[in-house]
């Protein structure tokens, strides 16, 4: 504790260190006067920065909106940065989707799912999609169905293929014009 040691390498194009110092060894860029990595005493990693989150093991430091992590696969690269109070989600360098510090998610041209999309605090309230079909389920009941056939309510109401005003609701087809 409290040891300096270090490893200087001195390649053609900048200077840098190994350095061990009272507990975290770092990777110092000498060209630049800076410290490119450290570790410290209890594993966390610090790239561009000093780890100092407590429960953090990876801490990456870099400029705002552009991806700070990336993987690369056959020439194609995927990754993550933070921007503007949201975590970014790019493919190459394009932003493609945003998680706001809100939690909302924002960005997405199309969203594909399995087969459900759910209320976190009720779950039997949901949208069901099957091919050609979208269900709507509030308190576990089945309320209404769209499909290419027309729309039909569990309530009593169905559109059919012929629509029809019923109450304060219309139902038609031919949806041109809206």
């Amino acid at each position: 504790s409290g040891v300096d040691v270090s490893l200087h390498l001195h390649p053609d194009v900048g200077e840098y260190s190994l350095y061990a110092y009272n507990g975290y060894l770092a990777i110092l860029d000498h060209t630049a006067s800076a410290e490119r990595m450290r570790i410290d005493s209890t594993g966390r990693v610090g790239i561009n920065r000093t780890p100092a989150i407590s429960n953090s093991k990876l801490e990456v430091g870099g400029a705002d909106n552009v991806p700070l992590i990336n993987v690369e696969a056959s020439g194609a690269t995927a990754g993550i940065g933070i921007g503007g109070g949201s975590l970014k989600f790019f493919y190459g360098t394009s932003a493609k989707m945003n998680l706001s510090s809100s939690g909302n998610l924002e960005g997405l041209e199309n969203l594909y799912v399995a087969e459900d999309i759910g209320h976190s605090g009720d779950s039997n309230t949901y949208m069901s999609w099957q091919a050609d079909q979208l269900d709507f389920y509030m308190g576990g009941n089945h309320i209404s169905e769209f499909t290419t056939g027309g729309i039909q309510t569990r309530a009593g109401f169905d559109c059919g293929a012929g629509g029809g005003t019923y109450g304060n609701m219309f139902c038609s087809t031919n949806l041109s014009g809206y």
